[in-house]
């Protein structure tokens, strides 16, 4: 079973302006299949390559710096 999660996290960003450096907030978020959750991170995979069941292009969260998690969806596995 695989399950979808929205992130909404504050972190450390990278701006096009030098006058953005003084916002106080980074806020990013992120939708994606939830490879791992533990006391520290959440880990997102982007895609989910169904020919050899392998989660591509992952994105670890800290939890420390989460603001929002939502569980989107659940999707069963298919039966062969």
């Amino acid at each position: 079973m695989k399950k979808m999660y929205y992130i909404k996290w504050n972190d450390a960003c990278e701006f096009d302006l030098q006058d953005d450096f003084n916002l106080k907030d980074c806020v990013q978020e992120a939708c994606g299949f939830l490879v791992k959750k533990d006391r520290y991170n959440y880990v997102l995979a982007r895609d989910f390559n169904s020919i050899n069941e392998q989660y591509e292009r992952c994105l670890r969260i800290p939890k420390d710096y989460v603001l929002e998690v939502y569980e989107l969806l659940t999707i069963s596995e298919r039966k062969q």
